[in-house]
């Protein structure tokens, strides 16, 4: 799709209804989501045989591709990014 002026790629994952998790799905890290220094929710890293989620409270659980150790994109574009310190998210500071 286009304005004329920017082009618009509309074809990210079905929010209407959660991405099932599977069963046997692993923590593999749990991380706290600061803003203005107030705790405002705990995101957490689950796989599952190589499979990546995603899990915020309040938000659509995403499933993520693994880039490269450490670096991976949600099916929105947003970059989970674990090689920096502190590690971030969609730009946003974890800890």
């Amino acid at each position: 799709m286009s304005d004329g002026v920017v082009w618009y790629r509309i074809d990210g994952p079905d929010d209407r209804a959660p991405l099932a998790l599977p069963a046997d799905a692993q923590q593999e890290r749990e991380f706290r989501i600061k803003a203005s220094s107030a705790n405002i929710g705990t995101a957490r890293l689950l796989s599952d045989g190589g499979v990546f989620f995603l899990d915020i409270p309040g938000e659509p659980r995403l499933r993520l591709e693994e880039y490269r150790p450490g670096l991976f994109f949600s099916s929105t574009g947003e970059a989970l990014d674990l090689m920096r310190t502190p590690p971030t998210y969609d730009n946003i500071p974890l800890s």
